[in-house]
């Protein structure tokens, strides 16, 4: 397959365009006082040495890297510089003129582009640069959007890389359920009607120029996203609609995101979270390459996260295995399965462990395997399993919690420990191993009794939001759990993210399934 546009994956394809036509331009813009150079001297270990390459010498790369694709693609941006001093103008304005169309189109209604900071950024600064007035509807709109991200505090203005609300409001609804809160309470029923109103329904999207003939059903991780529908996120959004009501099997929303996540299957067996057998890493050595990440390959996580779901809906709809439409929906389901068992084997460290591309890092990969292998029946007598199960008792800290920081993304001797126990890694141990253990396991007890210990009132403000616009409330005047250490992943190695609410809903999750599982092990 021939490399294109489409084999950067969707946040680098939705960065570099914008950011093309603002290197044709080059501009040069004045920090506006004194008080900007000053935090901007934060970017350097020496404020007074500013000059750092964003690349080695193509000198070092070639003794380095001798006959290789690294030293090919850095002999052709050494080429292209030299092009740039006698670029044909003609051949310019036609790629520019390619450049913005694919600028504007992708932006959404609302302004959003790509659910992300950077792309809505540079797509503002690039249509300024390419004549758009500041009062033009795409820059008020963008500038809009922009302002959706950010917040003013303690006299700072901050701006979010992203928003996570319907991956935020499905796992909280799985975590409120998992207590066993009412499924008819009302706040429960907006959250669901919320989630469905969100599907992506719309016919366009790049995952299309791959799967054209699929029909769209997923759902983005923010608000307004509607290019870039999620595998993960509607993966978990399923999981939530029939947790809290198995009725919702039979939904044309719950078909049509089911179809649309198993049609998104890599021929490798996995899944990507965005894209369509976007794998080609060895992008990822073109110099413009930023935090590696030009791909969006299969995960580990997200095939747990699948697996879960599918496992879920195959067992509700069982009674229904001969009527249509789940008598063909359930043969993909099971297709796909039997393709997803075989890439998480393929995919297991030596360890028993998985990778976490979502979370930090193979606590939360081994997490979302095991509970997706558990609700599919897979047996815990498979070495797949008893590999993770024991690796991950290994793994417990002195206390009884468990914790990984991030340097397991680049040392593996440090894979599932190298920091204080966490809320949220604690949950995801003690919710894999009662996948597979009984609650009297002395594991899960002690991470259980960890959870319990670690529980602190509240001093946080709670917020609301209306249209994307962060509301204030009160203060909350519950216990939840402190987290100081990054347990999200943005970019492995690079860029790391603090959900909020995963010190949350994840404890919930796990002591809601620790009490259903002594309630079950008492009847029985």
């Amino acid at each position: 397959m021939p490399v294109n546009l489409y084999n950067f994956s969707s946040w680098a394809r939705s960065t570099i365009v914008p950011l093309l036509v603002i290197n044709n331009h080059r501009p040069v813009y004045k920090l506006p006082n004194e008080r900007c150079y000053t935090a901007m001297d934060g970017l350097w270990v020496s404020g007074t040495d500013r000059n750092v390459p964003y690349v080695p010498p193509l000198r070092q790369v070639l003794v380095k890297h001798g006959s290789s694709w690294k030293s090919f693609v850095s002999v052709m941006e050494l080429m292209l510089k030299i092009y740039e001093r006698f670029k044909l103008c003609s051949l310019r304005r036609y790629a520019i003129a390619k450049c913005m169309k694919f600028v504007v189109e992708d932006q959404e209604v609302q302004g959003d582009t790509a659910g992300i900071f950077p792309p809505m950024a540079y797509g503002a600064i690039a249509m300024t640069l390419e004549g758009y007035s500041v009062d033009s509807e795409e820059i008020v709109k963008a500038l809009q959007a922009i302002e959706r991200f950010s917040w003013e505090t303690d006299g700072q203005y901050r701006v979010q890389s992203c928003v996570s609300p319907v991956w935020d409001t499905s796992l909280a609804t799985i975590a409120l359920l998992d207590c066993g809160w009412s499924p008819e309470d009302a706040r429960l029923e907006g959250a669901v009607q919320w989630m469905l109103n969100r599907q992506v329904l719309v016919e366009h999207g790049d995952w299309k120029v791959y799967r054209p003939r699929l029909e769209s059903g997923g759902w983005a991780f923010e608000y307004f996203n509607s290019w870039y529908p999620d595998v993960d996120d509607s993966a978990t959004v399923l999981i939530s609609l029939f947790k809290h009501d198995r009725n919702s099997i039979h939904r044309s929303n719950a078909q049509r995101g089911i179809k649309w996540v198993v049609g998104m299957q890599n021929r490798d067996g996995g899944w990507g979270a965005f894209d369509v057998e976007n794998d080609k890493l060895f992008l990822n050595d073109i110099p413009f390459s930023d935090m590696d990440s030009l791909c969006d390959p299969s995960c580990p996580d997200l095939a747990g996260h699948i697996l879960e779901m599918l496992g879920i809906y195959l067992q509700i709809s069982e009674e229904y295995n001969q009527v249509e439409p789940h008598r063909s929906l359930r043969a993909e389901a099971e297709a796909s399965l039997g393709r997803g068992v075989k890439y998480l084997r393929d995919a297991q460290e030596i360890q028993g462990s998985w990778f976490g591309r979502r979370g930090v890092n193979y606590l939360y990969g081994t997490s979302a395997c095991l509970c997706g292998l558990a609700k599919i029946g897979f047996p815990e007598s498979d070495t797949m399993v008893s590999r993770a199960v024991e690796w991950l008792k290994e793994c417990q800290n002195d206390d009884g919690g468990w914790g990984e920081g991030v340097e397991s993304y680049k040392d593996k001797s440090t894979m599932g420990k190298g920091i204080e126990s966490t809320a949220s890694q604690t949950a995801w141990a003690v919710i894999e191993l009662l996948a597979y253990l009984p609650s009297s396991e002395l594991s899960i007890k002690r991470g259980v009794m960890w959870l319990l210990q670690n529980l602190r009132p509240s001093e946080e403000p709670v917020d609301a939001y209306e249209g994307g616009v962060r509301v204030p409330v009160n203060y909350s005047r519950g216990k939840t759990w402190r987290e100081e250490h990054f347990t999200g992943t943005g970019f492995p190695n690079h860029f790391y993210i603090r959900y909020h609410l995963y010190r949350h809903y994840f404890p919930m999750m796990a002591l809601g399934r620790y009490a259903q599982s002594q309630s079950y092990a008492t009847s029985s």
